[in-house]
Order: structure tokens, then sequence, then C-alpha cells
């Protein structure tokens, strides 16, 4: 049974991925400069309030989705130097 502290993470988790997956499809269908902020909230389902909090806005989104694409190419990197060949 999870504690009160470990329902709240995981809470916080899955908003956090929410915002993000919504926010990667709606930047990739209008582009970055025409995506909303309010579209992406209400695509995840989380209030644009946690939007701010969790990212501090679109360019946050925008930011934390880079980063989530530089570190899966640096694992797939990582893999194909590993692999033998």
């Amino acid at each position: 049974m999870r504690t009160p502290a470990e329902a709240a993470a995981a809470a916080d988790v899955s908003a956090r991925r929410a915002l993000l997956d919504a926010a990667l499809d709606v930047f990739t269908e209008r582009g970055y400069t025409n995506a909303s902020v309010t579209e992406i909230a209400a695509r995840s389902g989380i209030p644009v309030g946690s939007l701010f909090h969790h990212y501090g806005g679109k360019r946050g989104m925008y930011l934390a989705l880079w980063e989530e694409f530089q570190e899966e190419q640096e694992q797939r990197t990582a893999a194909g130097v590993a692999a033998p060949g």
C-alpha cells in the first residue's frame, strides 16, 4: 500500500507525462509558435495552473521535450557503439 507521499509523487509524475505527451502532439500539429498552453492543458486533462507549476509555460515544456529527445539519442548512440559488429 502506498503512503500519501508516494501517491502524490506518482500523481505528479503522471501529470507531467500527460502534459508532455499532449505538448508533443500540439507542437507537432501546430508548431511551437501556434501551440497554446490552453490547448495542451485541455488535451492532457491537466489544469493550466499545473502546467505552469511544473514547466513554467510553453518554453519549459518544449525544453523538457528536447532534453528527453537528447537523452534518447544518447542512449541509442551508446547502444549502437557498444553493439558488436
